[in-house]
């Protein structure tokens, strides 16, 4: 494995640290320099790169001389220790240097890291420990921590700093050695001899081992509250060279650390963010595959029913699996659009029938033990949005409201007609005056906090144990409102429940008439026109071939693009219409009909795909005069869309085929 193999490896890494991470080849020629190298040398990593690192910070060894540091490495592949090097604006820089051989698969050296970390501070302040008073002092006063000695011959703190007990709430007088430490909750701790207990360091420190403590912890201050301390110290000696005390600093790094559990959160949001990417991606290819097999239940179900007497018992039944159908294929555009980011289909909807339509799936998820009410209000004004977004709307609401509800319980969804006037408005931003259509969901769950209510919009804010949410459900609802120019509140209260409330606004225009389907007198005659159609899914290629010729077309069919290119060139009569899948395995259904034109300029093309037209549009798999009809499909509708691609019988022009 070569250098450059080894960098891509770390190079996602080289910014995600505080410490200096800089790359260079065996002549320790610069390759790479992260950004915490620039902030603490002052170059850019523009500056740096194809310099020699050696000409560059002119380092100064401390423990030992340039000759002696080259052999070691030379000797291990490594070098660790303290070392003076220049900034860019001339400054002295104390660092702690790691430098270590990179080799490839073969054991060669080919480079060399070196991970520097800035303890210019931290020997600063050993200096400053080490004069007088005053000084040191004045130094722990600017690094904004509070300096403090402790006498090991007694049981308690000889000094301490001013700003100690605004630090942990208690008083120089009131703090012992003892009740210091039983105060701290040990989390983390550093440098050598870090992971030993406290009393085994100090034994260790007065024979002379381990001369620099570096820890962080907690410590509960006097109020109870907890907070994160760093304390630096060093030992102090007598004059026989005995270990008498420490000298330290102790400094208040909460925000430090809240702002490090933070990124933890951020790093855990990312991999709940790709595990529901790798759910959506596996969402859309079954919702694809289930696709196929509703047009084929749809177009199967539709010919049957057209062939029946409208007196036929079997009728009854037929209609049922047909709306059954239709109702599966409004939910696997659901799937297709969370896997896909397909953009809303907003229409007018009659929010009480959408809901009505919900309530048999939302009763199933809630279980036996919750009740669920559904209070709609007559009359209620429409609203324009995609049905898929109410559909979220209800079931994360419902499902939020379930897992507040511990043993029986009881949701309530209503709706009713309501305006919100020009004083509420003043009052809330994003509310304009107007009619609205409220929705209600209730519950008499647990309640929230007032401090929960704060945060219960924010993404992946949650407060169900882990494997219970992800907290996006919330963030989602609030997300469709305002994308819908709508308005939210809540009302929670512990021990009471929850009552969260949506306001849409009310569309003012009307329903657009539903058409009758199954009718045979709405269907027109393809008059015998040919149709090459192309499928790869056989089932559906079956059903598709038996329903154009049960509309009167003459059918071509092929299951990939190589079988349609040969039956176009062995036919020797016309082809009227291209109808195609999209996406296929050899070839998508743009380039088959580029490839057909070559020959047949005149050829009409219809595409079939379950994807929306926004986002075959996007990706560029269509043709500027190409139609498009949304997979699963009716035949009234495959009727309607093969008139709209085709011109009148007259208007045929016969091809140079």
């Amino acid at each position: 494995m070569g250098i450059e193999t080894q960098l891509e490896r770390q190079a996602n890494l080289l910014d995600s640290v505080s410490d200096a991470i800089i790359v260079t080849d065996p002549t320790f020629i610069v390759q790479e320099w992260n950004a915490a190298a620039e902030a603490i040398y002052g170059w850019t990593r523009a500056e740096v790169i194809g310099q020699s690192l050696i000409g560059l910070l002119g380092t100064q060894y401390i423990d030992s001389t340039p000759d002696e540091a080259l052999q070691k490495f030379l000797q291990t592949g490594q070098w660790r220790g303290q070392v003076i090097q220049r900034h860019k604006n001339g400054a002295h820089l104390h660092i702690y240097a790691s430098v270590n051989a990179l080799v490839d698969d073969d054991g060669n050296r080919v480079g060399v890291v070196a991970i520097n970390r800035n303890i210019t501070a931290e020997v600063n302040a050993q200096k400053a420990l080490s004069n007088v008073e005053r000084i040191y002092r004045q130094a722990i006063r600017i690094a904004g921590g509070v300096p403090y000695q402790r006498d090991y011959t007694g049981d308690g703190y000889s000094f301490l700093g001013e700003g100690f007990e605004e630090l942990t709430g208690y008083r120089a007088d009131e703090i012992t050695g003892p009740l210091f430490t039983s105060r701290l909750r040990r989390i983390e701790a550093y440098g050598e001899n870090a992971d030993l207990p406290h009393d085994e360091r100090i034994r260790l420190a007065r024979q002379g081992k381990g001369f620099i403590w570096r820890e962080d912890y907690l410590f509960e201050r006097k109020d109870g509250r907890l907070i994160w301390l760093a304390d630096h110290a060093v030992p102090v000696f007598d004059d026989q060279g005995n270990i008498v005390g420490s000298l330290g600093i102790l400094m208040d790094i909460t925000e430090r650390k809240q702002a490090e559990e933070e990124r933890r959160r951020l790093q855990e949001r990312m991999a709940q963010i790709e595990r529901l990417e790798s759910i959506g991606q596996l969402a859309g290819g079954v919702a694809h595959d289930f696709n196929n097999m509703l047009a084929v239940i749809l177009m199967r179900t539709e010919m049957a029913l057209l062939q029946l007497d409208a007196t036929s018992p079997i009728r009854h039944h037929l209609l049922e699996i047909y709306k059954t159908a239709q109702r599966a294929a409004d939910l696997t555009r659901q799937l297709l659009g969370f896997a896909q980011r397909q953009p809303i289909e907003p229409r007018p909807l009659d929010l009480n029938a959408a809901i009505a339509e919900l309530l048999p799936m939302v009763r199933s998820l809630l279980g036996e033990a919750i009740e669920l009410r559904w209070e709609p209000a007559p009359d209620l004004g429409l609203v324009y949005m995609d049905p898929a977004q109410i559909r979220q709307i209800v079931v994360n609401l419902c499902l939020n409201a379930r897992d507040a509800i511990t043993g029986r319980g009881q949701i309530a969804i209503t709706t009713r007609n309501t305006v919100l006037d020009e004083a509420y408005a003043a009052l809330h931003a994003d509310v304009r005056p107007g009619v609205y259509s409220a929705l209600t969901v209730s519950d008499t769950g647990h309640g929230m906090t007032p401090e929960v209510l704060k945060h219960i919009f924010e993404p992946f804010f949650t407060t169900k144990a882990v494997g219970r949410g992800v907290g996006l459900g919330l963030a989602t609802v609030y997300g469709i409102v305002q994308q819908n120019h709508g308005h939210i509140t809540v009302y929670s209260a512990p021990d009471i429940g929850t009552s969260i409330q949506i306001f849409l606004p009310t569309y003012e225009g009307v329903l657009p008439p539903v058409s009758e389907r199954l009718e045979r007198t709405q269907i027109s005659p393809g008059q015998g026109r040919t149709i090459l159609l192309v499928e790869d899914e056989p089932a559906v290629l079956e059903s598709m071939s038996e329903a154009l010729r049960e509309l009167g077309y003459h059918v071509l069919t092929a299951e990939t693009s190589s079988a349609a290119l040969r039956i176009a060139e062995q036919h020797l009569g016309r082809i009227d219409l291209l109808l195609s899948d999209v996406v296929m395995p050899e070839m998508d259904g743009p380039t088959l009909a580029r490839r057909l034109r070559e020959t047949r300029p005149t050829l009409r093309v219809l595409f079939a795909s379950g994807y929306s037209p926004h986002l075959i549009a996007h990706r560029g798999l269509t043709t500027p005069d190409a139609h498009l009809l949304r997979k699963p499909f009716t035949m009234q509708e495959l009727a309607g869309a093969l008139q709209q691609a085709l011109p009148p019988p007259s208007t045929l022009v016969e091809s140079p085929d």
